[in-house]
């Protein structure tokens, strides 16, 4: 998987799994992936090394990836997703388009 793209998916992973990473790896990982710091900076905020830090988010990530190799909730929402697109293409030059669209919103959010 190209980098960003990486990035991209293990923040969204994050945002099903969170709960299910310690307090210490919730930390660091929004100091990281949504305060844009440095694994030094988050070491010297937290007053621990580098390394420790490394650590953390690595092991954070294989977590999120372990739940979802368990779960796959991510998997199943973007498949939901993509069918929900393929539903409003087709009823998209029939009367009925505005009253789906409005309904696969709604199904989008949940």
């Amino acid at each position: 998987m190209k980098t960003e793209y990486m990035r991209e998916y293990t923040i969204e992973l994050y945002e099903i799994y969170k709960e299910l990473l310690t307090s210490k790896q919730r930390k660091y990982f929004e100091n990281y992936y949504f305060e844009d710091l440095t694994l030094s900076e988050i070491a010297e905020n937290f007053r621990v090394s580098r390394q420790a830090v490394q650590t953390a988010l690595q092991k954070s990530s294989e977590n999120l990836g372990r739940f979802e190799r368990a779960l796959k909730i991510h998997e199943k929402r973007s498949y939901r997703v993509q069918v929900l697109k393929e539903l409003e293409e087709a009823v998209r030059k029939t009367p009925y388009y505005s009253r789906v669209s409005g309904l696969t919103e709604k199904i989008k959010g949940s």
